[in-house]
């Protein structure tokens, strides 16, 4: 992978403008647009569709964005730590979440955290298996889920219910969603 071009791409689908980020970027607004054409076609998937003027992630947009994110913020903290030495007053929490837990819901259990001056978080979306592979090796400091944690070695994971979080089933109208083990209600549309 050229990072460059991931570089690149993380600047644009910051601001959704290819002009714009040119400019910041001093290139001109073709050799960017060339630039993240080659990253797409090496990843064999779109990153970008347009809206209007407008560039709007697509769904692997959405997840590149979120592994840009966390590589170019390493590596400001790793030229940080390099060129100003440790700094033992600031600490950093790397959090995992679950992809399918809701944002605001993390980020009001996390609330907390976000009014500290000493302490930076990473807080960073991913599936409940690459959450406990994170967290087995060390990449993450907590893990927050809302499954069950799965493993074979009792003493790997130490887990404890923190909260709650409310759920709502959402379907088509006039169907009883009371009853759910409805065979009728199978291949239905739900949220």
């Amino acid at each position: 992978m050229n990072y460059k071009h991931l570089f690149y791409f993380w600047h644009v689908a910051e601001s959704g403008h290819l002009t714009q980020t040119a400019q910041k970027l001093h290139v001109s607004q073709s050799a960017l647009s060339a630039q993240i054409k080659q990253l797409e076609e090496w990843l064999g998937t779109p990153l970008f569709e347009r809206q209007g003027r407008q560039l709007v992630l697509t769904q692997a947009g959405y997840i590149a964005r979120q592994y840009a994110n966390r590589i170019f913020h390493e590596g400001e903290n790793l030229v940080k730590q390099l060129k100003q030495g440790m700094d033992g007053a600031d600490l950093v929490i790397r959090i995992g979440h679950a992809s399918t837990m809701s944002r605001n819901f993390v980020e009001a259990f996390i609330s907390d955290l976000v009014h500290q001056q000493d302490v930076q978080y990473r807080l960073h979306s991913m599936t409940p298996d690459q959450l406990f592979n994170e967290l087995a090796n060390h990449q993450i400091d907590l893990a927050l889920a809302n499954t069950n944690v799965r493993g074979s070695d009792k003493q790997l994971w130490q887990s404890r219910l923190l909260a709650r979080q409310p759920v709502s089933v959402i379907g088509p109208p006039g169907r009883d969603i009371e009853r759910l083990t409805d065979t009728s209600l199978r291949n239905k549309n739900w949220v």
